[in-house]
């Protein structure tokens, strides 16, 4: 078999084995979740090597700055999928754990090797480098050949093993060069010992017009990256510890990075994952303890960390408002509004030092007390208002759940029954509902979807949920109602929660869940209402949606357990 040999090419490092082979963030995460999730079952050799290699590349892992490699996987996964690529040690530490929980995979792809006269070599993981190159013609026939033999394993897992085994990458049929570092302390010396006179020089302006602009686009990539960060860690947030959230009365539904100035953000993620670590080591002293005497302790424990949480929460709520200030406006400018009598509010100074002017103090201080007074009274008739508003809204809500009764009992006589047939499972509490709501929901399952033979077992509140899709939520988009808080609306209708969106991080790793089509055109389904958090499909569902304003309705893409996230 023909062969690149080492010495011949340019030094392989084992980072050019992920650029190569595992390109894709979908794919990074997949093989850094079994890492992290399966480390602990590993050989002694490999955890301490994967352990020592974590504590030596991740940094500010919130809760765990001392020692990164003892957080839970789900703060993990994104620093060591980001720095694997960056760092010699993490990236082999990362192969090796990955290599051992594939026993079956490894012992497959060494035996294939033998058979072709090519023992086993392995990368060399005390240098950090690898072996040397497939030939392109080799390698595609030699995975080809893997791929058949061990059909029961993913391409990409058998592909990944062949390269350790080897200890060699494929070789670029197309001249493609891997990931280059740009070193930019060299561009300087060289540009500052080029000769004043030398040819360069006439196209070096435009050189740096086109830098420029470059940096820009760069920059704001980077920006979108930090929010898509952002908007991931609070829906992971919200998704783990919803039990928690719950309890402590507290959400993180109207939390965003869309339209956080870009100094808030790195502020606001370490807020949003300093919380998540504090509700992780929260969770175990939540319930009561099994005695008295442990319960006194715990008690005292639990306060410490609802306190402790509830100002987080506080804290990340203030981040979460802040706003771009225009220049020359300050945010009292921007955000205060005036009084209706022309702008002068008679608490300032200026209203003041008029009102001063040849009048005693007395008069002064009665007249900010009788503005103050009127501010409260204002303040009072608003509260009566909101009252009015909600009561008025759970009326018409108890209309429209009576009028859902009648049209399922007036369909019912229509068909000749006497009663309306029990919600047995799912799949026919979805029946039912496209047939009585035909023209307010629109059913566009996507392939992940799990109707049929789904085991959750409440389908009556399934049949619940989709009917507030088409009274209650889909009322309020049109404009014929206020929704202003779906989650306890929802809550009340059926028990369930409402998540207003997703992730774009996550919604982009696993596109599948989170799309459908309507007439040949994807549609994304930002939105879920859904019961519980477990694995368990008899107490876990999920329903994604979309608002549809041409249609007037709402689409539902997407019935099943869960859809998937980086945790699940």
């Amino acid at each position: 078999m023909a062969d690149t040999a080492s010495d011949t090419a340019p030094q392989l490092t084992l980072i050019v084995l992920w650029t190569r082979i595992a390109q894709g963030e979908e794919r990074y995460s997949s093989v850094v979740e079994r890492v992290l999730k399966s480390r602990n079952q590993m050989s002694d050799q490999a955890h301490q090597a994967l352990t020592a290699a974590i504590n030596s590349a991740v940094r500010d892992v919130p809760g765990f700055s001392k020692n990164p490699a003892m957080a839970p996987p789900s703060f993990l996964a994104e620093p060591v999928m980001h720095e694997m690529i960056r760092s010699e040690k993490l990236a082999g530490a990362v192969l090796r754990v990955w290599a051992e929980s594939h026993k079956d995979l490894h012992d497959a792809v060494v035996g294939h090797l033998e058979s072709i006269g090519a023992p086993a070599e392995y990368p060399n993981f005390k240098e950090g480098l690898l072996r040397g190159l497939w030939p392109p013609d080799d390698w595609e026939r030699e995975l080809e050949g893997l791929a058949d033999k061990c059909g029961e394993f993913d391409k990409d897992d058998v592909a990944l093993m062949l390269c350790y085994t080897s200890g060699k990458v494929p070789d670029r049929s197309d001249g493609e060069d891997d990931e280059q570092y740009v070193d930019f302390p060299g561009w300087l010396a060289c540009m500052k010992g080029l000769p004043a006179n030398a040819e360069e020089w006439a196209g070096a302006r435009e050189f740096i017009t086109a830098a420029a602009k470059v940096i820009e686009e760069k920059e704001a990539e980077r920006s979108l990256a930090r929010v898509r960060e952002l908007d991931g860690a609070i829906a992971d947030l919200a998704e783990r510890f919803s039990p928690e959230l719950i309890y402590l009365e507290r959400g993180a539904d109207s939390w965003s990075a869309d339209g956080l100035p870009a100094s808030v953000i790195p502020q606001a993620l370490d807020s949003v994952h300093e919380l998540g670590s504090a509700l992780d080591e929260y969770r175990p002293v939540r319930e009561l303890a099994p005695v008295i005497s442990q319960e006194l302790v715990r008690a005292e424990e639990r306060r410490a960390f609802e306190s402790r949480i509830l100002a987080l929460m506080d804290k990340v709520d203030r981040l979460m408002s802040e706003t771009d200030t225009p220049d020359g406006d300050t945010p009292a400018e921007q955000d205060v509004e005036g009084p209706p009598d022309g702008g002068r509010d008679p608490r300032s100074e200026p209203a003041r030092a008029e009102a001063e002017e040849g009048q005693p103090a007395e008069a002064v201080a009665r007249q900010t007390d009788g503005a103050l007074l009127n501010e409260n009274e204002d303040l009072r008739q608003e509260v009566r208002s909101l009252k009015e508003e909600l009561k008025e809204s759970r009326h018409k809500e108890e209309g429209w759940r009576l009028s859902y009764v009648e049209a399922v009992r007036g369909r019912m006589d229509q068909d000749g029954e006497g009663e309306v047939p029990p919600v047995r499972d799912v799949a026919s509490a979805v029946d039912l509902a496209r047939d009585l709501f035909t023209g307010e929901l629109l059913f566009q399952l996507n392939s992940r979807s799990e109707v049929r033979n789904n085991p959750f077992e409440d389908p009556e509140a399934v049949l619940g949920a989709l009917k507030w899709l088409a009274t209650t939520y889909r009322r309020s988009r049109r404009g014929d109602g206020s929704l202003p808080d779906p989650d306890s609306s929802i809550r009340e209708a059926c028990g369930w929660s409402y998540t207003s969106h997703q992730s774009e991080v996550t919604m982009g790793m696993y596109k599948e869940w989170y799309v459908t089509k309507v007439d040949g055109e994807t549609r994304r389904l930002r939105e879920h209402v859904g019961k519980g958090n477990s694995k368990d499909a008899r107490h876990t569902i999920r329903i994604g949606f979309d608002w549809d304003k041409e249609r007037q309705a709402v689409v539902i893409g997407f019935i099943g357990r869960h859809q998937r996230t980086t945790a699940t």
